[in-house]
């Protein structure tokens, strides 16, 4: 023992303290992705801080309204800190933005139009080394180019120059994001595998899905239409990846145009299900403190009146997070009561 010590201080002496890191078993600080349903499901309430992420989709599926509604709740979770928009595809919409809760026009947001992967990533660099920036989103990644796929002429092959650029430059960012509790929101889209047996595949090669602490997959399933009039989407979101929660899940909620996620409704039918708010026919009950009965009619006025009350609302967001925690407590009690010993082990363990 006394020997790893005296290595352990020879060590910090040649390497810096920082080569030991701290054991902090808490919560990792998040950003929402504007789906209270999403949030959940993620487990860690949203996208987690300093690490990287990445949402992929089919064209029109809703990446790019998911990720300015991302923005919106980092300007507004983060108040000191700036976000970083990346926009390599040279379309974005400003206006709908605004619709989505993105105020474009603060100074904390910070939007570039890059020519190069390796020019946006230099900048991405040299402002999160500040530690100021709560989030980086890059889109997307089938509109990033490379150098050498910018200098090359349109008849001249550039395969695997991305996922080169990609494996390299990740790794790169991954300790400086850490340090700095920023994350980095990849884009992608999918694309149709060439190889034998088909299925689909996302551009950038394998670096991106490695490093990335998060994957979602995000698809339309319907089209919601009023007289023939379309105001939304119905999306459903698939947990491919996840290092803070559990993976593998699926989520399915509506993205409606120019507003976005109902937050407020997602956030009382969790409470409907957990049993937070009592359901009888058609009428819902909910006590806040001292106050009377809340006795609503559907849940669509119910959110109306959160809407309304946003001092509740942080009181049903509360509870909602004191049921989950006290859940997973009695999910790890089960877990460890299932735990047997092997009887031709004795209590030493031979």
């Amino acid at each position: 023992m006394r020997a790893i010590a005296s290595d352990k201080m020879s060590l910090k002496k040649k390497f810096g303290d920082d080569l030991f890191s701290e054991k902090k078993i808490e919560p990792i600080p998040s950003i929402s992705t504007g789906s209270a349903l999403l949030d959940r499901e993620l487990g860690n309430g949203g996208w987690a801080l300093g690490r990287v992420h990445e949402i992929f989709g089919s064209s029109a599926s809703g990446k790019t309204s998911a990720v300015s509604m991302t923005c919106a709740n980092a300007l507004k979770q983060y108040p000191d800190k700036y976000v970083i928009y990346i926009d390599y595809e040279q379309a974005m919409d400003f206006v709908y933005a605004k619709k989505l809760g993105l105020d474009v026009e603060d100074e904390r947001f910070i939007f570039i139009q890059s020519n190069s992967a390796e020019e946006g990533f230099e900048t991405v660099e040299k402002l999160v080394q500040t530690g100021g920036v709560s989030v980086v989103i890059i889109d997307s990644v089938p509109a990033m180019l490379t150098k050498a796929e910018l200098e090359k002429g349109y008849d001249e092959m550039t395969m695997g120059s991305k996922a080169k650029f990609l494996s390299t430059s990740i790794p790169k960012l991954i300790e400086l994001l850490k340090k700095t509790n920023t994350a980095m929101i990849f884009v992608n889209q999918v694309r149709d595998s060439l190889s034998y047996g088909g299925g689909q595949v996302t551009p950038g090669g394998k670096a991106l899905p490695f490093f990335s602490s998060s994957r979602v997959e995000i698809k339309r399933t319907q089209i919601l239409t009023n007289k023939e009039v379309p105001y939304g989407q119905t999306v459903k979101f698939f947990i491919r990846k996840n290092k803070v929660g559990l993976p593998f899940g699926t989520v399915e909620t509506d993205l409606l145009f120019g507003i976005g996620f109902d937050y407020h409704l997602e956030t009382v039918n969790l409470a409907i299900d957990m049993g937070i708010i009592r359901k009888s026919s058609s009428w819902l009950k909910m006590i806040h403190g001292n106050k009377e009965e809340l006795v609503i009619q559907g849940a669509a006025n119910f959110a109306d009146y959160y809407r309304d009350n946003p001092e509740d609302f942080e009181d049903l967001k509360r509870l909602i997070k004191l049921h989950e925690e006290s859940q997973n407590f009695d999910e790890n009690v089960e877990q460890v009561s299932a735990i047997t010993v092997d009887p031709k082990f004795d209590e030493n363990g031979y």
